[in-house]
């Protein structure tokens, strides 16, 4: 790939030269200037290649943000390559620029001791009637670092207001630098199996009696009072997935397979219950319709980096969310995933989850 392949416009010239030009530089001195001061060569001690460069620039373009003031700025993705990261300034600027922002507000919730507990920021868009809000909580987001020590309340504003102004405004591709150097510093974590075990759980048959769904979730449930922290989240998901399996969905399946059937004049029980299975998409579809609708409306980049243990616990949380008829009931089923959710103990794990139900309550609201 060359340079001149990455264009702003259709007339040939590269998006170096582009930029460049909107600042009144020369395009060789321009690249040079940005290499030596917000281009930071990876663990390796090699500098971005011209490609990463231009795919670079071609995030600032397109949002408008100056390199040279810092407002955007590269650093070394762990996967290779580089990610752009947009600076507070430079989220000011993309939400202050924005023709539809209508301002935003700011609240902090406060522990008996008066030490704050969560900010919440609410985003104001002038063609919706509702605030967008984001919620970031101290006990998730606080890190050993000089800045988290200093300030802490201006570093989890931040955060609120960074997270707002995504699900607000769509904002994609791009970083903060606190999330980058918390993925950059995080350790390989292994897979526990447990998005095996739920696959495989999908592709059994049900057994037994479809009044044991009860049964079956009181005995999961004392399961889990008895586990360890380190497994945790995996029995929550069980647990879950196995009311879930054997309650409402079941039912509703079995009902559409035995309507079916009577439609084809099939009454044969082994036959209904076959129809029941496959209704629910168990073994050959993972996701429902519903839940596949809040996947596609989450960022491409964040779903990529997931590995099995938290694909599976979000595929629970979708399909949940996919149930619910109204924003609170959203919420709550969040709620009922916190667990599993900080047991995967990354923050862009938590923030996708929660962007899913920003997603589905946009979705109850008719879109609005």
């Amino acid at each position: 790939m060359s340079n001149k392949a990455l264009t702003p416009n259709g007339n040939g010239r590269s998006i170096t030269a582009a930029m460049a030009e909107r600042y009144g530089m020369d395009a060789s001195a321009f690249e040079q200037t940005l290499r030596s001061t917000i281009m930071k060569p990876d663990k390796n001690k090699e500098p971005p290649s011209k490609e990463e460069f231009a795919a670079f620039l071609v995030v600032a373009h397109e949002y408008n943000l100056n390199p040279l003031t810092k407002e955007i700025y590269a650093f070394p993705a762990k996967g290779g390559g580089v990610a752009p990261i947009v600076s507070v300034d430079g989220w000011a600027n993309l939400i202050n620029s924005n023709p539809q922002f209508d301002g935003m507000e700011f609240e902090d919730e406060l522990d008996e001791k008066g030490a704050v507990v969560s900010i919440t920021c609410r985003m104001f868009r002038k063609d919706r009637t509702r605030a967008i809000s984001a919620t970031e909580y101290m006990e998730e987001c606080k890190r050993a670092t000089d800045p988290w020590r200093q300030w802490p309340r201006r570093m989890l504003r931040h955060k609120a207001m960074i997270q707002a102004a995504r699900y607000a405004f769509g904002f994609s591709g791009i970083y903060e630098a606190d999330e980058v150097e918390r993925a950059f510093d995080a350790p390989e974590r292994p897979s526990s199996g447990l998005a095996q075990r739920l696959e495989a759980r999908r592709a059994r048959p049900l057994a037994g009696p479809q009044e044991g769904y009860n049964a079956a979730a009181e005995t999961i449930e004392g399961e889990i009072l008895a586990a360890t922290d380190e497994t945790q989240a995996e029995y929550t998901a069980d647990a879950h997935f196995e009311q879930v399996e054997r309650g409402e969905a079941g039912y509703q399946a079995e009902e559409e397979a035995q309507k079916a059937a009577q439609q084809d004049g099939q009454c044969n029980p082994e036959t209904i219950k076959g129809g029941g299975q496959r209704a629910q998409g168990i073994s050959d579809n993972p996701l429902s319709q519903g839940a596949t609708a809040i996947w596609s409306r989450l960022d491409p980049e964040a779903r990529k980096s997931l590995d099995e243990d938290s694909k599976a616990i979000l595929k629970l949380l979708m399909e949940d969310l996919a149930k619910v008829g109204n924003p609170k009931a959203a919420k709550n089923a969040l709620t009922g995933h916190q667990k599993s959710i900080r047991a995967i103990g990354e923050q862009s794990f938590s923030e996708l989850c929660q962007a899913a139900v920003t997603v589905r309550c946009a979705q109850l609201d008719g879109g609005k």
